[in-house]
């Protein structure tokens, strides 16, 4: 099957339409019109496609750059995706095409991401979404494929351009949440601020996990079960994984199917944030 076949089913995004316009032109062995290689955060697959395409139509030096920048996030597979469309297998496909290419190192693009590696734990962080997560945080058992602010009817993440450290909220256009993070060896701490919280419309900080069990208090869950937690807390375990805020919370721990949705994850923890308490650190350790 064709590349061009195989990408235009799944491709949403309005950059792609000069790029497959322009392709097309090609292929028809017409001059092509004039076209600016350009790109934006989007799904991890979706980038991938988009160096390919770009190798076809003949940004030789673009497509290789994108590739080998791409290729160092490729732990973090959520970032930038929607829960609706992410489809792990797909998303390896494509990060697999890449090799087709001639990488060149060095290239750093200027966008809104963040990246720490320790022997014990790695992330990604972003200020900048479209209904999706803040970061991805992985140890040596355990991810947390996504996390972000999100309400009761679990409309989830951030949207729009990140401004100086802040991101606005999908849910609740109004809100704007800040994260700060620090880095140690076996610790990552993230500080929040929140502006615009009302009391009348609760919002949480959700934690997606991927993990074999999780612990609250003296509750211990297992995927796909219906036994879920909720009280007051200050946070959770999964598999030796600890997310600990400085403050009590209201906490749900729900478990999850593990596949079919939210990242493939098998739990979900939420937080949920006073509005008279704007600001608060969560450590993972």
């Amino acid at each position: 099957m064709e590349l061009l076949e195989e990408i235009q089913p799944g491709c949403e995004a309005d950059l792609f339409q000069p790029l497959l316009a322009c392709l097309h032109v090609k292929k028809t062995g017409k001059i092509a019109p004039p076209y600016i290689p350009e790109w934006a955060p989007m799904p991890l697959h979706q980038l991938c496609q988009l160096a390919l395409l770009w190798e076809k139509v003949g940004y030789q030096q673009e497509a290789c750059n994108l590739a080998h920048w791409l290729l160092s996030l490729e732990p973090f597979l959520p970032l930038w995706c929607p829960e609706k469309i992410y489809n792990e297998s797909m998303a390896k496909h494509w990060f697999s095409l890449l090799s087709s290419l001639e990488l060149a190192p060095g290239w750093q693009p200027d966008c809104d991401l963040m990246k720490f590696h320790t022997s014990s734990m790695s992330a990604a962080f972003t200020w900048t979404g479209n209904g999706t997560s803040l970061g991805v945080i992985k140890a040596k058992e355990v991810e947390i494929r996504a996390f972000g602010p999100q309400t009761a009817s679990l409309s989830f993440g951030i949207q729009g351009k990140g401004s100086r450290g802040w991101a606005r909220c999908c849910a609740l256009p109004e809100v704007w949440i800040e994260m700060k993070p620090e880095w140690k060896e076996s610790e990552c701490r993230l500080d929040f601020r929140f502006a615009g919280l009302k009391p009348e419309m609760p919002l949480s900080l959700a934690f997606y996990i991927k993990a074999k069990n999780c612990r609250v208090e003296k509750d211990i869950l297992e995927p796909k079960s219906l036994r879920r937690f909720k009280g007051e807390a200050k946070g959770v375990q999964a598999d030796g994984l600890t997310i600990e805020s400085s403050h009590i919370h209201k906490v749900q721990v729900i478990p999850l199917a593990g596949e079919n949705g939210f990242w493939d994850c098998t739990f979900l923890a939420s937080f949920e944030m006073h509005p008279l308490a704007s600001q608060v650190q969560f450590y993972i350790r």
